[in-house]
């Protein structure tokens, strides 16, 4: 299939796409004949199929019913795990390295503030 570069010219034209010289066009005309064309044909074969070349068919519809189990949100809470008795550190790089569980209880108990937690951080980070 051959195509008709004073053709093809014009439809780019008309996607606003006239910076194309001929021989830019003829290359993209020579790239689709070789890539696209034949990747196109292979698609329209295999939707030809039936289910469109699916082994095994996705269904069209959505429905939120189908294998629907309801939970009880009431009786389901999370509980928060919680460490007891943690003591502050005196160095900042024992605060750095300790678990999230831990600077929650510190900061839960008043031993220590975000804020304070916060520059901790923001020191290591810079040094």
């Amino acid at each position: 299939m051959k195509c008709n570069i004073s053709s093809l010219g014009h439809f780019f034209g008309l996607l606003d796409a006239n910076f194309f010289d001929d021989e830019q066009i003829e290359e993209i005309a020579e790239g689709a004949e070789e890539f696209n064309i034949p990747i196109i044909e292979a698609n329209r074969k295999l939707v030809a199929y039936e289910n469109g070349g699916l082994h095994y068919p996705s269904p069209l519809v959505f429905n939120a019913d189908w294998n629907y189990d309801p939970v009880d949100y009431e009786n389901k809470k999370f509980n928060y795990p919680s460490i007891s008795g943690v003591q502050r550190p005196e160095s900042e790089d024992d605060i750095a390295f300790m678990s999230v569980l831990e600077l929650g209880e510190l900061i839960k108990t008043r031993q220590i503030t975000s804020q304070e937690l916060t520059q901790i951080f923001l020191r290591r980070l810079k040094k």
